[in-house]
């Protein structure tokens, strides 16, 4: 999230973005599951519940008894980008490498990323030029990257879909933490929901990324023919 630059320290706000956002999301999920009745979460689902049922009060009116239950409410959703930080170091942490396996059993074995960002005539031609194999591809996008960057190349479109993908990540893992609490309280059809949830989410999350290193490496090729051998590609 933050990143130091010649200029000093700065705010990467695509990834700060991504970060609260997944906190935002997962704040409105407990909200809705605890007010819904669907699952029992300590504390906060006795807030509401004392909120409906023990002062015979509705949720919707704020009187003296029930104040500070709601400025503990607001107090949570203040804290959003935060519980959105550890979120995402907790989806990379646990999920990475199922995400990178389905990166290479998957993705990149069958290339249906490639069929379907319409790319396969640049990107066939490409791979052979290079002799880029699967144990090669990360480290050649990494040098390819700083290579454009130099060359003052704007990547932002790349840094979209890296952000979006960590987004469907980090979204996937709330998925994945809400259906291990339905388990826990034995509500096992909608943990099963969740669950194939989360698997999708995580599939999509994987091409994604993957769509962006495409879109990289396609980029560079396109600089290189041009640069180095005087076909412009369009």
């Amino acid at each position: 999230m933050i990143k130091y630059s010649k200029d000093g320290f700065e705010i990467d706000h695509l990834r700060y973005l991504t970060d609260a956002s997944v906190g935002l999301v997962f704040y409105v999920i407990i909200i809705f599951f605890a007010y819904s009745g669907f699952l029992h979460f300590p504390f906060i689902s006795d807030v509401f519940g004392d909120a409906r049922h023990s002062t015979g009060v509705k949720v919707t009116e704020i009187t003296v008894s029930n104040i500070s239950e709601y400025i503990l409410i607001i107090l949570l959703f203040l804290l959003h980008p935060a519980i959105g930080i550890v979120i995402s170091a907790l989806s990379w942490f646990l999920l990475e490498a199922l995400s990178v396996w389905l990166v290479e059993k998957i993705i990149w074995k069958h290339k249906f990323v490639v069929k379907m960002g319409g790319v396969e005539s640049e990107y066939l031609p490409a791979i052979n030029k290079f002799r880029i194999e699967y144990n090669g591809w990360h480290g050649f996008l990494y040098n390819a990257e700083i290579y454009l960057r130099s060359q003052g190349v704007e990547l932002y479109s790349i840094e979209l879909r890296r952000s979006l993908r960590i987004l469907l990540r980090n979204i996937s893992f709330v998925m994945l933490l809400i259906s291990v609490v339905f388990i826990i309280q034995n509500n096992l059809l909608f943990a099963l929901y969740l669950f194939i949830l989360f698997f999708c989410l995580l599939v999509v999350s994987c091409s994604i990324a993957e769509l962006a290193n495409i879109s990289l490496f396609i980029m560079y090729y396109r600089y290189y023919m041009y640069e180095f051998e005087g076909y412009k590609i369009l």
